[in-house]
């Protein structure tokens, strides 16, 4: 875990970086670096939240993270759609994570 950790740190710059481009000038963002973003974040919740596969995240979305600030990081499992199929269960964002 230790390493994925320092891999996290490794590219978080550069997350960071692609982040504050799409809030400055979305339309100058390279569609490489969106794909690099994205990918950063299924890592980020896989290790640092959640501990679970990447299907996980599959359909997250940012109206359920908007929710989940208004109820303290929780995000039940039925919201997700995925508790009959893949009985995941439910996730809780700290503010570090939000």
């Amino acid at each position: 875990m230790e390493e994925l950790l320092e891999v996290v740190e490794f590219h978080l710059p550069r997350y960071e970086n692609t982040v504050k481009i799409c809030k400055s000038s979305p339309a100058q963002v390279n569609p490489l670096d969106l794909t690099f973003a994205t990918k950063f974040v299924a890592m980020y919740l896989l290790i640092k939240v959640k501990g679970s596969l990447p299907m996980t995240y599959q359909n997250l979305t940012m109206d359920m993270i908007a929710t989940a600030k208004a109820k303290g990081g929780f995000i039940d499992q039925k919201t997700f759609k995925t508790c009959g199929k893949y009985g995941f269960d439910s996730l809780i964002l700290t503010n570090a994570n939000m």
